[in-house]
């Protein structure tokens, strides 16, 4: 398996303790990047850390309600290696 990475744009709730000065009345507008593993009528899952092959392949996942989902958008895959720069003497 080799899971692509996205960027979920989703809402999420918030709460307070205590007096407030102003109330705020939206969701808060949060973005998620990470490698898509699951996705389903119920939930979209992301996890931040993936291992091939690992008996255990996933690292930090986050589960967020497709209710709460605004858009899901699949980034670049990366090809090769990075080149390294030369250090100058």
């Amino acid at each position: 398996m080799n899971p692509h990475r996205v960027e979920v744009v989703w809402f999420d709730t918030h709460g307070t303790t205590g007096w407030l000065d102003r109330l705020m009345t939206e969701p808060l507008e949060c973005r998620s990047v990470g490698f898509l593993i699951h996705m389903s009528p119920r939930s979209v899952v992301l996890a931040a850390m993936f291992a091939d092959g690992h008996s255990a392949p996933y690292g930090h996942t986050i589960t967020i309600p497709r209710g709460c989902v605004k858009s899901v958008r699949r980034l670049a895959d990366r090809g090769g290696r990075r080149k390294r720069r030369r250090r100058r003497n």
